[in-house]
């Protein structure tokens, strides 16, 4: 079962965080950039800068990658070692939260129990997929 944290905010905005992610997503730069690249034009935004990623330390080893779209940013976070990714997806436009959310759990291949959706909206409709 997925678990939804809720808070109110005034924004349009996603922070998906999953664990036992797949290694090869982990450590797969260009996928992070296909990735991105797709997220952005789903929400039906354009990429202003990026998408850049940048390796991490070898104390905290993983990628971390960003764009910065039209109306504000989109990360991921990866972490090899723990197997975590957190996804960010923030705009001060609205966009179409169920696609982006099914995007992300089908292009990492998560399955429910891995999901964890922190809802800033309550009225916003949740991604089929995460209902199963």
């Amino acid at each position: 079962m997925i678990n939804y944290v809720k808070k109110p905010t005034k924004r349009y905005h996603i922070i998906l965080d999953a664990v036992e992610v797949e290694d090869k997503y982990l450590v797969d730069a260009e996928f992070l950039k296909r990735f991105l690249e797709e997220a952005t034009a789903l929400a039906n935004m354009k990429i202003l800068h990026g998408p850049v990623v940048v390796g991490g330390v070898l104390e905290n080893p993983g990628l971390s990658a960003f764009c910065i779209i039209d109306f504000s940013h989109i990360s991921v976070h990866t972490f090899t070692d723990s197997k975590e990714i957190y996804v960010d997806v923030f705009s001060c436009a609205p966009f179409d939260y169920t696609k982006v959310e099914n995007h992300i759990i089908e292009k990492f291949n998560l399955k429910p129990e891995q999901v964890f959706i922190t809802q800033p909206q309550k009225e916003l409709p949740r991604a089929t997929l995460l209902q199963q």
